[in-house]
């Protein structure tokens, strides 16, 4: 069995670090060994400015939809705030 070492833990070989290069029993640990090296941790987890960059995107998109609410119902941008999120309550 093909073992790696990521990060200071040494991780088996599953069937995506397979890519479809080997075979793979039934708990998932490759019986072949593969040419490729398996998939990363990093690939599944983010990092801390992953995170952030994910944050500001969705704050941003709430400040877009508030505007656009706002200009739909016709209300100016000091009183749009409350007034989309007491909506939003109801």
């Amino acid at each position: 069995m093909e073992k790696y070492r990521v990060k200071g833990k040494i991780t088996t070989i599953k069937s995506a670090g397979l890519r479809k290069t080997g075979t793979v029993d039934s708990n998932g640990t490759a019986v072949k060994k593969s040419d490729l090296p398996p998939l990363s941790m990093s690939s599944y987890v983010f990092t801390g400015k992953q995170l952030q960059k994910k944050q500001k995107q969705v704050r941003s998109t709430i400040q877009e939809a508030e505007s656009l609410m706002a200009l739909e119902l016709g209300h100016t941008p000091q009183k749009k705030k409350r007034r989309i999120l007491k909506i939003i309550t109801q």
